[in-house]
C-alpha cells in the first residue's frame, strides 16, 4: 500500500472565515462566543452594559417538564444536561415541592417517567438531582477577556452588517448575532418580544446547599450569600418595586433561616416570546414571507442576520443549547436540534401563526 508523509503540524482547515459579530454580553450572546471559541473563529462582541436578568449572582438552571413528552420539554431538558459542562455551573440538585395535593400529584407523575438517579419523589417533593445553579460571572471570565463596549441603535446592511451607535460605525461582519434581550429597539416587531420585569434579593446564608424551589427559589450559600427570586411582571419597571422585594423575603423566610436585614435587592428586565420558547435561528426576508403558509417552506432569509433571543427566565438553562445550535447552523455543521425543535425556535412562527388566524 503507498502511503506519503508531510511535515510540519497538521491543522486542521478553516470553517469559516467570514466575520462575525454578536451584540449583546448576556447569557446568548456570552454562550454564543463560546461556540464560536470552541471552533477557533474570531468574533467581536458588543456590550451594551446594560442591567439585564444575567447580572444576578445565582441563576437557575433547571429543566421545565411536563407529563407529556413534547419537543419543547425534551429541548429543555436536554438543554439543562448540556448545561453541566459549563463552567461556573453548580450541580445542587433542585428540591421542589407541591403547592396543594393537585400538584403534588402532579410532580409525583413526572418523576415517574426518569430514573430515580435524575428525578425522584420524596416527601412531596420532586428532586431533580442534575440541576443546579449557574454563576454567570465566572462563566463569562472563562470565555472572553474582553469586548467593546456600545450602545448599539440601529443596524444596516450594504455588503456587511454594521452596527451604529449615532452615526458611528462600531462594527462591519458578514454575520450578525443579535443575543440582545434588554435592547429590544433592534428586534423587528414581526418576533413579538416582549419585555417581563423580575425581581431577586441577595440575602446572608450559611450552609445552604441545595436548591429549593416553592413559591420562590432559595439558593444554596455562595460567597456567605444567597439569592431569593421568583417575581415576574408584565409591566417591566426600570425601578425596584420594594413591595415585590418584601414578598420574596416573607415567602422564603418559611423556607430557611437568613439575615433579612441583609437583604439587598436586584431588578432586571428579560426579552420573552409570546409562547415563552426562545427565538433562535436566521432571519427571515420578512417582506417576501407573505409567499409562504407554513415553517418549513421558508426559504428567502436575510443573508447573515441571526437572533438568539427571548429567553425569559429560562436563560441559564436554554441559552448554551440554544447558541451551540445556532453556531452549528450558521458554519454549515450538521444541526444540534431535530428540526421539530428548530421549528418551535424560528423566528418567522409568530408571523406565520397570524396570517392562518386571519384565514
Amino acid at each position: 500500500m503507498l502511503s506519503a508523509k508531510r511535515p510540519g503540524t497538521w491543522q486542521p482547515l478553516e470553517s469559516c472565515r467570514d466575520s462575525i459579530t454578536i451584540i449583546g454580553a448576556g447569557l446568548a450572546g456570552i454562550f454564543c462566543a463560546e461556540a464560536l471559541t470552541r471552533r477557533g473563529i474570531e468574533f467581536q462582541i458588543i456590550d451594551g452594559g446594560d442591567p439585564g436578568p444575567s447580572t444576578i449572582p445565582q441563576l437557575a438552571v433547571m429543566p421545565q417538564l411536563a407529563l407529556a413528552s413534547e419537543p419543547r420539554y425534551r429541548f429543555s431538558f436536554a438543554a439543562c444536561h448540556y448545561m453541566q459542562s459549563a463552567t461556573g455551573y453548580y450541580k445542587t440538585g433542585v428540591h421542589r415541592w407541591g403547592q396543594n395535593d393537585d400538584e403534588i400529584t402532579r410532580l409525583q407523575q413526572i418523576a415517574a417517567q426518569f430514573p430515580d438517579e435524575i428525578i425522584e419523589f420524596l416527601d412531596n417533593r420532586m428532586v431533580m438531582h442534575e440541576a443546579g445553579w449557574l454563576a454567570f460571572e465566572e462563566t463569562k471570565r472563562s470565555i472572553i477577556d474582553q469586548s467593546t463596549r456600545a450602545q448599539i441603535g440601529s443596524i444596516r446592511h450594504g455588503g456587511q452588517w454594521q452596527c451604529l451607535e449615532g452615526d458611528n460605525v462600531i462594527s462591519s461582519s458578514d454575520h450578525l448575532i443579535l443575543a440582545t434581550g434588554f435592547n429590544r429597539e433592534l428586534l423587528p416587531n414581526e418576533l413579538e418580544v416582549r419585555a417581563i420585569g423580575g425581581h431577586a434579593v441577595s440575602v446572608k446564608t450559611g450552609g445552604l446547599s441545595r436548591i429549593i424551589n416553592n413559591d420562590v427559589t432559595v439558593f444554596p450559600t455562595y460567597e456567605g450569600r444567597s439569592i431569593i427570586s421568583g417575581t415576574y411582571e408584565r409591566e417591566a419597571d426600570a425601578s425596584v418595586n420594594w413591595s415585590s422585594i418584601s414578598e420574596l423575603i416573607q415567602a422564603a423566610a418559611k423556607l430557611v433561616e437568613f439575615d433579612e436585614s441583609s437583604a439587598e435587592p436586584w431588578h432586571g428586565i428579560r426579552a420573552a416570546a409570546r409562547d415563552r420558547f426562545p427565538i433562535v435561528g436566521q432571519a427571515p426576508d420578512w417582506q417576501k414571507l407573505h409567499e409562504f403558509n407554513r415553517l418549513s417552506a421558508i426559504n428567502e432569509y436575510q443573508d447573515g442576520l441571526h437572533y438568539c433571543t427571548a429567553f425569559g427566565s429560562r436563560g441559564a438553562t436554554h441559552a448554551r443549547l440554544a447558541a451551540e445550535h445556532l453556531v452549528s447552523k450558521i458554519l454549515g455543521e450538521p444541526a444540534a436540534l431535530g428540526l421539530k425543535e428548530q421549528r418551535l425556535m424560528s423566528p418567522a412562527r409568530f408571523a406565520i401563526r397570524n396570517r392562518k388566524a386571519d384565514e
